[in-house]
């Protein structure tokens, strides 16, 4: 999988995390690594454009 595909795949469980029936630590756990791992990916995409 392409960096872009994993990126699009990662906005969307982090659309789907608030509704997953998840206890709200677990959400809130998997919001902060979903963000994180995006934001890794965003960066390194930039990155590597310039």
């Amino acid at each position: 999988m392409s960096k872009p595909s994993i990126l699009m795949l990662i906005g969307i469980l982090t659309i789907i995390v608030p509704f997953s029936g998840l206890p709200a630590s677990a959400r809130a756990f998997m919001t902060v690594v979903l963000g994180a791992i995006a934001f890794g990916i965003g960066l390194s995409l930039r990155t590597r454009s310039e």
